[in-house]
């Protein structure tokens, strides 16, 4: 069964600068760029991860949401399922071209 990292739950606007909302973000964009439904989705990322997470409806709901955030491998799982090349981006990260990699 996969894990669920819970944010502490706040009353006020989120903080559309932060990293949890932008991952929040990128997770809702990246299951709706596959138009898989949840579960769908959440047996894509399982199929893709080495650690085979056990992710299931509850948990794509909760990281679209901002309930809780995905661990690293569920999140680059996820935007990798979404067409987003993950393996080559980190590469090149990585390599020599590193600096590349981060700038706009």
């Amino acid at each position: 069964m996969g894990r669920l990292v819970a944010l502490p739950s706040s009353s006020e606007d989120p903080d559309t600068t932060s990293i949890d909302f932008l991952v929040q973000q990128v997770m809702r964009e990246a299951r709706r760029r596959t138009g898989l439904g949840p579960g769908e989705f959440a047996d894509a990322i399982n199929e893709r991860s080495a650690r085979h997470p056990g992710l299931g409806p509850t948990a794509i709901l909760a990281y679209e949401s901002g309930d809780a955030i995905p661990l690293v491998d569920v999140y680059f799982g996820a935007i990798g399922v979404a067409g987003f090349p993950v393996r080559d981006a980190l590469r090149r990260f990585l390599g020599n071209d590193g600096d590349a990699a981060t700038t706009a």
